[in-house]
């Protein structure tokens, strides 16, 4: 009789003093998730360097350094910072200028320094992991002084990054994200 009381409030406290955690694991958590502290300091620090938009018929904003001039005379590859702050994340998104010649589609990359030669290929459905690696291996050549040349729809390569503008916009932009990002 004593017992029927006793085996349902053991099976209660037992149940009950199991390990519970309401952070997601570390294989759960997006490589591309940003915290309120690092958003915080995006928003009110970085983003006046930026232009801001809204992608159509989401909550993304994406944000475009203000300092990068188009020009369609010359190539240019540039990073897009798109905040989907609803899902407390962000993406680096890879976007080339409306060049008179036009890009390759798989955008291609050669680079080239003294002892070798190489080549970046990104797919135009690349997905979010994709791009951001495609801009961390352009952030290596960039830092490293490669000579970089990109493949035209002509088959013809073309020298980008040739200015300190251009790599500074680059730089710039991925070290902002990768600071939302706390990478």
């Amino acid at each position: 009789m004593k017992f029927r009381f006793f085996i349902p409030l053991l099976l209660l406290f037992s149940f009950s003093c199991g390990n519970i955690t309401t952070e997601p694991s570390a294989e759960e958590k997006s490589i591309f998730s940003t915290t309120v502290p690092s958003h915080l300091f995006f928003k009110n620090m970085r983003s006046s360097y930026y232009t801001s938009s809204q992608q159509r018929g989401t909550k993304v904003d994406l944000f475009q350094l203000r300092k990068i001039k188009m020009n369609a005379s010359s190539p240019l590859i540039y990073p897009v910072i798109a905040d989907n702050w609803m899902e407390d994340e962000a993406y680096l998104l890879i976007r080339t200028n409306e060049y008179e010649a036009d890009f390759q589609r798989p955008l291609t990359v050669y680079w080239s320094n003294k002892e070798e030669e190489g080549m970046l290929k990104m797919g135009s459905q690349a997905g979010f992991k994709e791009q951001y690696a495609f801009a961390l291996e352009l952030e290596m050549m960039l830092k490293q002084d490669h000579v970089l040349q990109v493949l035209t729809e002509k088959g013809e390569r073309v020298p980008v990054f040739e200015t300190y503008d251009q790599k500074s916009w680059f730089l710039t932009t991925l070290r902002d994200f990768k600071k939302l990002i706390e990478q």
